[in-house]
């Protein structure tokens, strides 16, 4: 992440992005992660939204199977 950072720290404009200007300053994106970091991150997000689907999609199964409802 070192070289992505120093790049946003090269284009961003402390005027009209301060936030992340400051965050940029401090070097927390400088500090290397374990190598599968990003990895898991990205998949556990992926899961969380497959997840997401799936339940939203038993409860409108259930919602249409209830009551008065043919199978």
């Amino acid at each position: 992440m070192d070289g992505y950072a120093r790049t946003l720290d090269r284009l961003v404009d402390p005027v009209r992005h301060p936030s992340l200007s400051r965050l940029l300053k401090s070097e927390v994106m400088g500090t290397p992660d374990e190598p599968d970091h990003e990895f898991r991150f990205g998949l556990e997000r992926v899961l969380d939204g497959v997840e997401a689907l799936v339940e939203a999609r038993a409860r409108t199964a259930r919602t249409a199977s209830g009551p008065g409802s043919t199978p």
